[in-house]
């Protein structure tokens, strides 16, 4: 599968071989030893290195320091990682050694720059980078809200006054869909007009399509993998946006959902429930794994429209805040720090 939408058209680029095929995780899973002469004799003034635990992002450093370039660091983490005790050790001992290699960082939330400063990173070198979507390809698209609306929903099968959650982003154990999955159910039973609607796919979905079938549960639509020519319609199609992982930074979901005006229940394992979501204005935020919280909190938006409409409003608000404006501002004032 790959995106529909030109994301290189305008920017001079490069690709460099990867000697390791998509199969590893983890160090192995970039080496791209390319990046050396590229980085080292390219001309460069600094480099922007996003992420710490590849192999390419090693070389990207060494190159960048061997040539006296500068170095500037993003990388999506926060304290709430269930990282294992090895990795989180290894960590807690090097971690803060390390980000002093670098005279800048980037962070892409309050959480993503909490973290850099509980492994010492300085508050004069940390620089914002917010999460953010293209706010501008969804408020364009925004003039066919109305039309994706009806005809998603018969294309689904679901009423015009149905209240519709929606779920986006890949059928796996940490981003938790099943407990979307149970809220409705439970809720089944008592709120007849309340659908979930899953664009994704993912290892979980074979058995939860199964599972909603032989329960009955016809309110459940999986719409699988949509391109991002066709996510604005999703978006528009439903009244608010639920995110239930365990462990998630940076969800560009959350943001797409909210620049398209949808309230959001998020977990808080959600990076962004801090500062981009504000519980009771902007969204509303439970505890992850909670499912009855998630119920209620779903039952309550379901319920009233008037609430959606004002949450939503002050989601793309807050979402319009969040652009890649505004990180090119924080990446300038990061530069000039780095070259003051």
């Amino acid at each position: 599968m790959k995106w529909d939408t030109p994301l290189l058209e305008g920017y001079r680029h490069k690709f460099f071989r990867n000697l390791t095929s998509g199969v590893y995780s983890g160090p192995a899973m970039r080496i791209n030893p390319g990046l050396i002469p590229e980085i080292a004799f390219g001309g460069y003034d600094a480099v922007l290195i996003t992420g710490y635990d590849t192999f390419s992002a090693w070389f990207a450093l060494l190159a960048a320091k061997l040539s006296g370039k500068k170095v500037i660091l993003r990388a999506e983490a926060d304290l709430t990682n269930p990282s294992q005790s090895l990795k989180r050790r290894l960590k807690e001992q090097f971690l803060g050694s390390f980000l002093k290699l670098f005279p800048a960082i980037m962070y892409s939330c309050e959480r993503n720059r909490r973290y850099f400063r509980r492994f010492g990173a300085t508050e004069e070198k940390l620089f914002p980078i917010p999460s953010a979507a293209d706010n501008g390809h969804f408020l364009d698209l925004g003039r066919q809200a109305a039309q994706w609306r009806t005809d998603l929903r018969r294309l689904h099968g679901i009423p015009e006054d149905a209240a519709v959650a929606l779920f986006v982003g890949r059928l796996i154990d940490r981003k938790r869909p099943r407990d979307l999955f149970d809220a409705i159910e439970r809720l089944h039973p008592r709120h007849p007009g309340l659908w979930a609607v899953f664009v994704g796919d993912g290892p979980l979905r074979s058995a939860m399509e199964s599972e909603a079938g032989a329960a009955g549960l016809e309110r459940m639509v999986f719409a699988g993998f949509k391109n991002l020519s066709e996510m604005a319609g999703y978006y528009f199609m439903a009244d608010f946006f639920v995110m239930p992982s365990q462990y998630d930074p940076t969800p560009k979901a959350v943001n797409e959902a909210m620049i398209c005006g949808l309230p959001v229940v998020v977990s808080s394992g959600v990076g962004t429930a801090n500062d981009l979501v504000v519980h009771d204005v902007s969204g509303l935020v439970y505890e992850t794994g909670d499912v009855d919280a998630l119920s209620a909190a779903i039952e309550r938006l379901g319920a009233n429209p008037v609430l959606r409409r004002k949450t939503g409003d002050a989601a793309r608000q807050a979402a319009s805040k969040w652009s890649p404006e505004a990180g090119v501002q924080g990446l300038v004032a990061a530069l000039d720090f780095c070259f003051d």
